[in-house]
């Protein structure tokens, strides 16, 4: 079946009028009503929110590095007020709260920073982040601009500006945002002000953004001197009931870039239904695509990494110009002096959360383990980097014939993304909450031109887009049934997303010579080469590119690092001239790098296994005060614990349990150190969290499922399925290094 596309949706590229930008004689960032610019060129940045006060320092830069090697070229973060200043005038910026370290370690691993500074960010922190004391100051109207408030806010700026003073992009430096507020949806007299103390205490950037989402309409914000930033997640755990969700809205392409569902919890729904912001004015930017979701008590999700792939696939798709995953990298709450950082029911807020954990479920984990998200959205990334220009410039057609509902499974759901002859064209079949229909001999008509010759057989879960009129050097592909991922010098590197077709189409006055193993075409207008069985060396008038598609499961595993191609079992980011080799220690690292125009396997030995057995002796049960929420009733036949018996060596020692229970809680030498609610997904627990303790202790409170939604097949009761330990390795090897072995 031949499917179509109906009109653009946005008008022809302008500049935003929205007072946004600057050059600081290094870059020079612009807003246009459709993209960023950078230096003159289309921009399309992978942003991912890591929050450095909910990590540590000794973590910062080689978790930094795997987030740069994942695509992420922007770190935000929010900066949260509570964990600064728990106390009244005894500001805190040392350790993991040393915000200038963490910016210019940012800045050394090669990505730009934009700081969520609120004062309120809610973040699932206590208060929103706001200090209790703060809280309980009297005749204080909060979030507004009573004028006690903001000078309240104005202190707070102030004492982030004197941290980052010499860092901000004025000073030549990648500080290229601040974020005002959050969340905040009928105030933009306060959002303006808010604005001008932070520019009055120093904190300039080119961009300074809020979030726009709101209930039942767009957050209402000032029109100029903001950019407007989205959200969509695949699940809410937030919802405030038990029951399985519809189909989201968020898996069909559209012009939908509100999430109204994103603080509902927080109960605040506006009675206005003024459509608030001109989607005309402000280029399409996301700060919070969910890279995972949380998980409370009483909801459970479990995120795949197909969820999450298939979401940012579908914004990119629909127009996305910017995009922002909160969480990319997890993190644990710090305990305070006088009471835990976690939202809480009994701190006045919808949910109760992990008083440690803050894992997220994200792309990397609070500990680093890399999830299927990370590697899905690394493709997607790796291509923005490369060829984000192209796709930038590019305006959303939709479908002749879209979906019916987010519960129609039949119609097939696509957009493309096109830029006169040349774009790409966007295919989702995957919806977290149905299974969507096969679809086979799929092609699509622009303009009179049908692609590709051999249709799509597109499977049930399957997504990602295909390019037309793509150029490489002087070479022109018509089409192509493969997605593009990356380029590494003259290679070119495409992966086959639906049911492994590789078709691709070239002009043929484009291409003088073609050598490599595939089933070739020649016909006057074009030559399809299919069945590509080794990289192909096609040679234009003036230059020669070699050509590498990968299969699904190849691409899955491929990366790029210091400007080489690998393919490779374990994880790989680059430090300086360094390829950092890293995973759970197993006997071997199976790993080829692209060399002379083919995958040479390379020999990196990882480290001599050590013992990692832990032994689990049940004990009688501790009852810690922690445990207790107001609605669960505890007793010791409810609570279960046991001593974990360590090995002597616990460096990069990674514990790891498969718990059906309640409540999970880990004492080192009887303090609190790690805790989750268990929803089926393996819990990681680090070595920094019990290194030197002589005590270590796991609690578990039972499963009462009946009033939860668990997503996993988990039971009433307590069961250990699993607890073992496993050992991180790192293994670094030198460019010269690897090719050196091919001499």
């Amino acid at each position: 079946m031949v499917y179509g596309f109906k009109g653009k949706l946005l008008p022809p590229e302008g500049e935003a009028h929205i007072g946004l930008g600057g050059d600081n004689g290094i870059d020079r960032i612009e807003v246009t009503n459709r993209y960023l610019k950078k230096n003159g060129k289309p921009w399309l940045p992978f942003m991912g929110e890591y929050h450095f006060s909910r990590s540590r320092p000794c973590e910062w830069k080689t978790e930094l590095l795997k987030m740069r090697a994942g695509g992420i070229n922007v770190v935000s973060s929010y900066v949260i007020w509570i964990h600064h200043e728990e106390t009244e005038g005894e500001l805190s910026f040392s350790g993991s709260l040393d915000i200038r370290s963490f910016v210019k370690t940012c800045f050394e691993c090669g990505m730009y920073v934009l700081l969520r500074i609120g004062p309120w960010i809610h973040g699932e922190v206590k208060n929103g982040g706001f200090p209790d004391w703060l809280i309980k100051k009297e005749g204080i109207k909060l979030r507004c601009n009573n004028t006690v408030y903001l000078e309240y806010c104005r202190k707070w700026y102030s004492a982030l500006y004197e941290q980052l003073k010499g860092l901000l992009f004025k000073d030549g430096y990648g500080m290229i945002g601040f974020q005002i507020e959050n969340e905040l949806q009928r105030d933009k007299e306060h959002i303006r002000a808010l604005l001008n103390i932070a520019k009055e205490c120093g904190l300039e950037a080119p961009l300074y953004t809020a979030t726009a989402w709101g209930i039942p309409t767009d957050a209402e914000l000032p029109e100029t001197g903001i950019l407007p930033m989205f959200g969509a997640y695949s699940e809410r755990p937030w919802a405030g009931h038990i029951h399985r969700l519809e189909p989201s809205k968020h898996y069909c392409f559209g012009d939908i870039r509100n999430d109204h569902t994103i603080g509902e919890d927080l109960n605040i729904r506006s009675e206005s239904r003024t459509a608030a912001i001109d989607y005309t004015r402000y280029p399409f930017a996301t700060c919070e695509l969910g890279g995972g979701v949380q998980v409370t008590f009483p909801r459970r999700p479990l995120v795949t990494p197909e969820e999450i792939g298939a979401l940012t696939n579908v914004k990119l798709g629909s127009g996305m110009n910017l995009a922002g995953f909160y969480m990319y990298h997890g993190g644990r709450n710090p305990l305070g002096r006088t009471t835990t950082m976690q939202e809480t029911k009994k701190s006045g807020y919808p949910n109760d959360l992990p008083a440690i954990e803050y894992d997220f479920q994200a792309p990397l984990g609070a500990w680093g383990a890399v999830r299927g998200q990370y590697r899905l959205l690394r493709l997607q990334a790796l291509f923005a980097e490369d060829f984000g220009d192209r796709l930038a410039v590019c305006s959303p057609h939709y479908a002749e014939h879209s979906v019916t509902s987010v519960y129609d499974s039949d119609t097939l759901r696509y957009s493309a993304r096109l830029d006169g002859e040349k774009g790409f064209v966007f295919i989702n079949n995957y919806s977290r909450e149905i299974r969507l229909s096969e679809h086979n001999e799929v092609r699509f008509e622009v303009d009179g031109y049908t692609f590709p010759k051999t249709g799509l057989n597109i499977k049930s879960g399957e997504f990602g887009f295909i390019p037309l009129n793509f150029q490489m050097e002087d070479i022109r592909l018509l089409h192509s049934a493969a997605q593009p991922v990356c380029r590494c010098g003259n290679a070119y590197f495409f992966f086959t997303p639906f049911g492994g077709n590789d078709e691709m189409c070239f002009l043929a006055d484009s291409v003088k010579n073609i050598e490599g193993s595939a089933d070739i075409v020649y016909k006057s207008d074009d030559i399809t080469v299919r069945n590509i069985k080794s990289p192909l060396k096609l040679c234009g008038s003036d230059s020669c590119i070699q050509l590498v598609v990968l299969s699904r499961d190849e691409a899955i595993h491929f990366t790029r690092s210091c400007g080489c191609a690998f393919i490779a079992d374990c994880d790989i980011y680059s430090d300086g001239d360094e390829i950092c080799f890293y995973g759970v220690h197993n006997d071997r690292i199976k790993a080829s790098v692209f060399d002379s125009g083919k995958f040479r396997s390379v020999n990196i030995a990882a480290p001599e296994p050590i013992d990692s057995q832990i032994y689990l002796t049940e004990i009688p049960a501790e009852l810690p005060d922690s445990m207790a929420f107001d609605e669960a009733e505890l007793s010791e036949e409810r609570i279960r614990s046991w001593e974990i018996k360590l090995p002597e060596n616990r460096e990069n020692l990674i514990l790891c349990f498969d718990i059906n229970g309640d409540i999970a809680q880990l004492f080192a030498d009887g303090k609190l150190v790690a805790d989750t609610f268990p929803n089926g997904r393996r819990w990681f627990v680090g070595p920094d969290d019990f290194l030197k303790c002589t005590r270590l202790v796991l609690s578990v409170k039972a499963f009462k499922t009946s009033d939860k939604y668990i997503e996993a097949k988990l039971c009433d009761g307590i069961i250990i399925n699993k607890a073992l330990g496993m050992r991180l390795y790192t293994v670094k090897a030198s460019i010269d290094d690897l090719f050196e072995e091919r001499k």
